[in-house]
């Protein structure tokens, strides 16, 4: 028989889309107003899903800790950073597709990824190694290993924007005697701007969630 994986605590994963019939995945993002006006109810805008996801019978794509997911053409991206160690593919029926690299010191393998970042426009896959400070690039579609690049400096989590590359980091990103928790790059690392000075840091994850996130074409920064 077939075994199911479930993500969260039973390892559940819930896939909350618009209540309509078209499922694209543009669709699923919904404003929702908390004012004291208000009166429509979650339920007439909301439905949950719990999608399981299959296990292998080698049971190498196991998840032991989801650092991060993402659905982009009706794919699931999951990041594992604990047991498999890796980012995993499935349907939107929670069928294995791939796992996209290895762990591993060879070409398009990592030890530790601990970011990773789907670009829609130029078909890409970025995949951050912690262990190494290198970004990996791969094929969206194909899977495939393209290329990396090694970051220098303590690389954080980023995001694609307007040709930049934007950093978090909440132990803060050095600039003479400051720290700033944001920033800003180009494609070679070069440093452009530093935002948000760092006024608090801890060597321990003190956020839920992404620190980086795009809506709309805009980059949205949350910090506890």
């Amino acid at each position: 028989m077939k075994r199911l994986l479930f993500l969260c605590s039973v390892l559940l994963f819930f896939a909350c889309v618009k209540r309509e019939e078209s499922r694209s995945i543009d669709d699923r993002i919904v404003s929702v107003s908390f004012s004291d006006e208000n009166t429509m109810s979650l339920n007439d805008s909301l439905h949950c899903e719990f999608i399981p996801l299959e296990i292998i019978p080698d049971n190498s794509n196991l998840i032991g800790h989801i650092l991060k997911i993402e659905i982009v053409d009706d794919r699931i991206f999951v990041l594992d950073m604990l047991r498999s160690k890796s980012l995993q593919v499935y349907d939107m029926q929670g069928k294995y597709m791939a796992h996209v690299g290895a762990v591993g010191n060879g070409p398009g393998e990592y030890i530790t990824p601990h970011d990773f970042y789907l670009d829609k426009e130029e078909k890409g896959i970025t995949i951050t190694d912690l262990s190494t400070n290198t970004r990996l690039f791969y094929d969206l579609d194909t899977y495939q290993y393209k290329g990396e690049q090694k970051i220098p400096f303590n690389s954080g989590v980023s995001i694609k924007h307007n040709n930049r590359l934007v950093w978090c980091d909440f132990n803060g990103f050095k600039k003479a005697r400051d720290l700033y928790y944001i920033k800003v790059t180009d494609a070679t690392m070069e440093n452009e701007k530093y935002l948000y000075p760092a006024d608090f840091t801890s060597p321990y994850g003190i956020h839920l969630g992404d620190a980086l996130y795009q809506i709309d074409g805009k980059i949205h920064f949350t910090h506890p």
